[in-house]
């Protein structure tokens, strides 16, 4: 009898769906070093089977594979190490503020699916910017930080804490610092690699399902970073694909520093969860 070799992709059928709880964390928070010993790495257990008189072999996911696709995910998502620990459950609330930001990540996270078309996105801003700030005198900067300080509320720590989450709902991620983000783009765009590793960053800032900028609106200004932003933040409002993003400028300075088009925009997809903050920093209480 004349065998007929077929593999029946099943990866519906075998999906496993990978729970946020603290354990099932600890244990995708790391990547295998290990062979799987039932798939041997391949991914695919196969088995013969007999279908009218013909034989035939078939294949289905290993158990492995969601696993191993979250450990992808995590090794993707690019979380700076010193966030790697930070979850919903070990963020500490120490005033109003922050029970403010967490209730709010915590129902952003639950209902962003459920959200209007590019009003999907999610931000934490200051109430007094940054750039008002320098240009204030040591004297009268010592009293707006005193009223309308924006630092060390645990703002990356909810993004770290968001980025988990969606992760273990299936969801790629890239977490990235504005600095990084802008400088890597704007070194990129002067190599001449005819475009190649600057279309390979912005690439990967547009495609990712969610992108988690931190401190937005840091970096100096250039009109090559406003024309950067504008185009990262314009193409994923068209293709309603959601920002996450925490910035210590107010939306009138955010705006300064990013572009008024960028900045309006943003703001626009954020307006359903636009958080101003202020509090105490818990770095130097």
């Amino acid at each position: 009898m004349k065998k007929v070799t077929e593999i029946v992709l099943q990866d519906q059928e075998n999906l496993i769906t990978i729970n946020s709880d603290l354990s099932r964390q600890k244990k995708i928070n790391r990547i295998s070093l290990n062979k799987c010993s039932k798939c041997n790495d391949t991914g695919w257990i196969l088995y013969s089977k007999e279908v009218n008189g013909r034989g035939y072999q078939f294949g289905r996911e290993c158990e492995c594979v969601p696993t191993l696709r979250l450990e992808q995910r995590y090794k993707n998502a690019m979380i700076p190490i010193e966030f790697t620990e930070c979850r919903f459950d070990n963020y500490e609330r120490r005033a109003g503020i922050q029970n403010k930001m967490f209730t709010n990540m915590n129902q952003y996270i639950k209902e962003f699916n459920k959200l209007d078309g590019n009003c999907n996105s999610f931000g934490f801003i200051a109430t007094f910017g940054e750039q008002q700030l320098k240009e204030l005198s040591h004297t009268d900067r010592s009293e707006a930080l005193s009223n309308h300080n924006s630092y060390g509320l645990g703002k990356t720590h909810l993004q770290a804490a968001a980025a988990t989450v969606l992760m273990n709902k299936g969801y790629s991620v890239w977490m990235v610092s504005d600095t990084t983000l802008m400088n890597t783009l704007a070194k990129a765009k002067a190599l001449n690699d005819n475009g190649e590793t600057f279309n390979r960053e912005f690439s990967k800032a547009i495609q990712v399902d969610f992108l988690i900028w931190d401190d937005l609106g840091k970096t100096k200004y250039s009109e090559t970073k406003e024309e950067l932003y504008y185009n990262i933040i314009n193409e994923r409002y068209k293709a309603k694909k959601p920002i996450i993003f925490s910035s210590n400028e107010d939306s009138n300075t955010l705006r300064s520093k990013i572009g008024f088009a960028a900045g309006s925009r943003l703001l626009g997809m954020s307006k359903r969860f636009l958080i101003e903050c202020e509090g105490d920093d818990y770095r130097i209480k």
